[in-house]
């Protein structure tokens, strides 16, 4: 079991707690924010208890890394604490931009938007170290494949894991698909169903439960509505 903490303690980090105790897979067995209200909210919300520094938290043995839920403005310097930490970074942003500074895992899970379309090109892939892995699980375009599939073939970065693509099923002559033997041993690629998996289905049902129970038995508002107002 990965036994992690968690820094930014608002509403999407409650969510993350609260379904990992639905697995044996990871515990969250403490947080971190500068906010007292917000450390105040998830210790009441989840039952973890929270530390008064995030030093605290990468000073414990039993850590294995550290959950990032920060603003944009405050991802990269606290994802580099916790690496000089020698702590594994659990993030959902992406952060090749800095990943010289020795960060070797991009993960990539956000919107398309205009503002992230082709946001993984060549020069990102190209400030990457040579044995970095870029695993998109987030949508088809955030990535350029071509860019992609060139930094593969030239061995510029350590491999990829690819769920999404710029079409979906992707066509025969997606660069990703046409790559040498050698390149090819460098990449995994999977049909978009990393928000199928046992895991995220559980997530999914618990949070749809919890939000029955907080509108019909605690009487509050419902949470994550989208397209609408809650009552």
């Amino acid at each position: 079991m990965v036994r992690a903490g968690i820094v930014g303690l608002g509403r999407w980090a409650r969510v993350l707690t609260r379904a990992s105790k639905l697995t044996d897979k990871i515990e969250i067995v403490s947080g971190y924010s500068r906010s007292v209200e917000d450390s105040m909210k998830f210790e009441a919300d989840t039952g973890v208890p929270s530390a008064e520094t995030l030093d605290e938290i990468l000073a414990r043995d039993d850590v294995d890394g550290m959950m990032l839920t920060v603003p944009n403005e405050q991802h990269y310097p606290v994802a580099l604490q916790v690496a000089k930490a020698d702590k594994h970074v659990y993030t959902e942003k992406p952060i090749a931009h800095n990943l010289e500074d020795g960060l070797a895992i991009v993960t990539l899970h956000v919107p398309l938007q205009d503002g992230t379309r082709g946001l993984i090109g060549a020069a990102e892939t190209g400030l990457m170290k040579p044995g970095a892995i870029l695993v998109n699980a987030a949508r088809g375009g955030i990535v350029d494949e071509a860019a992609l599939a060139e930094a593969l073939e030239a061995g510029r970065i350590g491999g990829a894991v690819v769920d999404v693509y710029s079409t979906e099923p992707p066509a025969p002559d997606n660069p990703l698909l046409t790559l040498s033997a050698i390149a090819a041993q460098r990449l995994i690629l999977t049909p978009h169903i990393a928000g199928v998996t046992r895991q995220a289905w559980a997530s999914l049902f618990a949070e749809a439960w919890n939000n029955v129970a907080r509108v019909l038995l605690q009487g509050e508002p419902a949470c994550h509505v989208t397209n609408g107002v809650a009552a």
